[in-house]
């Protein structure tokens, strides 16, 4: 089987649980693609999911299908309280002031020279002299006691509650900009600063996602609201798109994510 039929065997055996216990189950850790793929699944199937990663605007989440008789409310912050159904966890590994400073590399290699998979790690946040890492809960036990170091670089690792996490500091820019049109291939142009050609090819190449779906077509709508990523440029979401311009071009007022 390929990737993707991978991972949608794996998602409808955790779906197919779910239904039949009646109880909250959860996959692996996913990128883009695979979360683009799931949430394609989930609407496919009709299934009831919360994507979470830990915190607020993750990029690396698991897919938890929720039962239909958990009120709606209850989600993400179910996620929080530490009990046993909590899908991802958090440790923190220190190192002493003076070390080699450890980046995401270097904490990441570390942890698959372990034979820790990608698919049981979440995101990574390097602090300066510590790095907040969101596991699946079955590797915390395993991080505490094998995870002596990286590199040459000792290191002490704990859990940590969710809330403990240190945040990375998000740069919002506001945008202002004019497009031909909320084509998906404009707007890229317009928030990347790309040529059509090159914003074409970015779609082509599976590297682009519309509120967390791969995007195939350079001429899908846009509208306000959506998210959009672009693989190795970053983040940015529409805000308005209600004016236009003295030569008739659409004004586009957007959030880019630093």
């Amino acid at each position: 089987m390929n990737e993707k039929d991978v991972l949608v065997s794996h998602l409808s055996d955790k779906l197919r649980y779910c239904r039949e216990r009646d109880c909250i189950q959860s996959t692996h850790f996913l990128d883009a693609a695979s979360l683009s793929e799931a949430k394609r699944f989930c609407a496919a199937e009709k299934a009831r999911a919360v994507f979470f990663g830990g915190y607020e605007n993750a990029e690396r989440v698991i897919c938890a299908f929720i039962p239909d008789f958990y009120p709606d409310e209850m989600f993400p912050s179910y996620f929080f309280d530490g009990g046993e159904d909590q899908p991802v966890r958090a440790v923190r590994c220190t190192w002493a002031q003076g070390s080699p400073k450890l980046s995401h590399r270097d904490i990441l290699g570390s942890m698959l020279a372990l034979g820790i998979t990608r698919e049981a790690t979440g995101d990574i946040l390097v602090s300066e002299c510590s790095a907040d890492i969101f596991v699946l809960p079955q590797m915390v036990d395993f991080l505490i006691s094998h995870y002596e170091k990286a590199g040459r670089v000792p290191l002490s690792v704990r859990e940590i509650p969710l809330s403990e996490v240190i945040l990375p500091e998000v740069n919002i820019e506001r945008m202002r900009d004019t497009v031909a049109s909320m084509r998906l291939d404009c707007v890229l142009s317009a928030i990347y600063s790309l040529s059509r050609s090159k914003a074409e090819e970015a779609v082509s190449a599976g590297i682009t996602f519309v509120n967390d779906i791969k995007a195939s077509k350079p001429d899908a709508p846009i509208k306000d609201g959506d998210k959009i990523v672009l693989r190795g440029m970053g983040k940015a979401k529409i805000i308005s798109s209600d004016g236009i311009s003295k030569r008739g071009r659409v004004v586009i007022i957007f959030d880019r994510y630093r």
